[in-house]
C-alpha cells in the first residue's frame, strides 16, 4: 500500500504528536538545547494537537500515511507576521517522520499545503526555519523556496530560537 496525504482529523492527532516529538529530537539536536527536547512528550504534544484539530476553520493541517500510519505532517494558513499582506500565506510546519526523510514525504506534503494556500488566493507563501538548520532550507531551497534577509527570535518552550524566513509566489 502506498502512501496517501489527507486532510487532518480529530484521530490523527496522537500520530501527528509522535511524528512532531520524534522529528524535533531527531532533527533539531545541535540547533536547540538538550534539555528542551528531553523535556518535550507526546502526552503535552498530544493535548496541543487535539485543540489545533478541533478548529481547523482558518488552518488546514495534512497527514500522510503509509501503512495506516502517520509518517509525517504539514499546517498551512494565513501568514501570523505582523504586517503581513491579507493574500500572504504561511506554512506553520511540516514534518515528516525520521526513518521517512528524503523518500518524498516531505515533498508530497509540500505540494499538498502549497496547492491548499493557492486554493485559498494566497498570491504568496511564507515559512520560518531554525536560521541554522541548513538541511531544512536546502530542502525548501529545492522546492522552489528562496531566501530573504528577514530574521527573527522566538520562544518556543522557554527558549528563544533565532529563525530565518523563506518565501515563494505562488501565482
Amino acid at each position: 500500500m502506498g502512501m496517501i496525504v489527507r486532510k487532518a482529523t480529530l484521530e490523527d492527532a496522537a500520530g501527528i504528536a509522535k511524528v512532531h516529538v520524534e522529528t524535533w529530537k531527531s532533527s533539531y539536536r545541535g540547533h536547540v538545547s538538550d534539555t528542551l527536547l528531553d523535556n518535550l512528550s507526546v502526552e503535552k504534544r498530544l493535548a496541543r494537537w487535539k485543540e489545533k484539530l478541533s478548529d481547523q476553520s482558518k488552518v488546514c493541517n495534512f497527514v500522510a500515511k503509509e501503512d495506516g500510519e502517520i509518517v509525517g505532517f504539514s499546517s498551512v494558513g494565513p501568514c501570523r507576521d505582523e504586517h503581513s499582506l491579507p493574500e500572504t500565506g504561511e506554512l506553520y510546519s511540516l514534518y515528516v517522520s525520521p526513518s521517512k526523510m528524503r523518500k518524498g514525504v516531505g515533498a508530497a506534503l509540500l505540494k499538498v499545503a502549497v496547492s491548499f494556500l493557492k486554493e485559498k488566493g494566497y498570491r504568496e507563501g511564507v515559512l520560518w526555519t531554525i536560521s541554522t538548520n541548513d538541511s531544512t532550507i536546502a530542502f525548501y531551497k529545492r522546492m522552489g523556496w528562496e531566501l530573504n534577509d528577514m530574521f527573527k527570535t522566538v520562544l518556543i518552550e522557554g527558549e528563544s530560537l533565532r529563525v530565518r524566513r523563506l518565501h515563494i509566489l505562488l501565482v
